[in-house]
């Protein structure tokens, strides 16, 4: 017979359970496992855990291009995101900052350039650019699929982990790009 073993949260963290909420929705299924309504057994990981080349396993996730590419779907945050993230764990340093400077540039550009697009652009156009440069950047400077299977320092990620992920930076994009112009217009800055 299987033991179960209930968890009393504090307050400490169960508010670091609310900070990281979309963090255990994409873990791995053994984040959660409820057994019956009173009995809840959590298991906390931290979000970086996998961001480290420290870990007790044998090999370290990595995403594959394609993995980049899909999370790119999320907009110029998951583009961000999944470069960063791969240069984080090859623990190529210099790569992770250019990441989040040349990023955080591209969505102030992107803020301002959007209302001088022409109303025939379609919208997917932003998002095949983002796939494009997500998977040609992945290929040129992370490991490829062969490679990481190659490895045994590495493996890839799961595509629910990916899927998740994809989806909360695709509202944080929408947040992070929407807000500002919406502000901007607000404030007469586009003009009438």
């Amino acid at each position: 017979m299987v033991s179960k073993k209930i968890v009393r949260v504090d307050p400490k963290a169960y508010k670091a359970l609310l900070y990281s909420a979309f963090n255990v929705l994409i873990l791995e299924p053994s984040v959660i496992n409820l057994f019956t309504s009173a009995d809840i057994t959590i298991t906390f990981k931290r979000f970086y855990s996998d961001m480290s080349n420290t870990q007790d396993s044998a090999t370290t996730r990595i995403y594959t291009p394609k993995q980049v590419a899909c999370g790119a779907l999320g907009g110029p945050v998951g583009l961000i995101y999944f470069l960063w993230a791969n240069f984080s764990i090859l623990k190529k340093e210099n790569h992770s900052k250019a990441t989040i400077i040349l990023g955080i540039v591209f969505i102030i550009s992107l803020i301002f350039a959007a209302p001088f697009v022409p109303q025939e652009v379609p919208a997917i156009t932003f998002t095949i650019v983002y796939v494009i440069l997500a998977f040609f950047l992945s290929q040129k400077f992370h490991l490829n699929k062969d490679e990481i299977m190659d490895s045994e320092e590495y493996t890839f990620h799961s595509s629910f982990r990916v899927f998740g992920i994809t989806i909360a930076c695709f509202w944080s994009s929408y947040i992070v790009v929407a807000a500002p112009l919406h502000w901007l217009y607000s404030i007469g800055f586009f003009g009438a």
